[in-house]
Parts: C-alpha cells; structure tokens; sequence
C-alpha cells in the first residue's frame, strides 16, 4: 500500500484568521450608515410630499394688530393711554 497525501481542506473550508477590533467596528459602522442611508432613502420615495402652495406669502401681522390697538376700546385705559 502506497501512503497517499493528506488531503487539504477546500479554501473555503479553512479557518479565518479572526478580524482586529478596529476592523469589526469599521464594519459595523459601514453596515449601519448603508441601512440608515437605505431606510432614509425608501421614506423619501414613499412619504407624500409637500408642495408649495400657490397662494402668496402673508403679510406681517403688525400693521393690523397696530390698527386694533389704536381703533379697539380699550377699558382699563383712557384716551391718554394711562393707567387708571
């Protein structure tokens, strides 16, 4: 009988040299922003969106809340506008 090689394993049956700390969390830091950026990226396409409205923009508010405060009655206030 003649002795024959040892057989060596397939190169995916190998065993792995275990990866560093770092690269692990290189890696999971990548994982993370690819699946943020893809969740981020499948709200857009499907949240409704928002457009802009035809009508003008409003004016300030204070012209007419000056308007109220010189013309309204006022009662705790006389004419002078000084505390009674």
């Amino acid at each position: 009988m003649t002795a024959s090689p040892p057989d060596k394993p397939p190169a995916r049956a190998r065993a792995r040299k275990p990866q560093s700390r770092l690269r692990r969390r290189i890696g999971a830091g990548a994982r993370m922003i690819a699946a943020l950026a893809l969740v981020g990226g499948i709200y857009a396409a499907f949240a409704p969106s928002t457009a802009a409205s035809a009508e003008p923009a409003l004016d300030s508010p204070a012209p007419r809340a000056q308007l109220l405060y010189n013309y309204s009655p006022i009662r705790c206030h006389p004419n002078n506008s000084q505390s009674e």
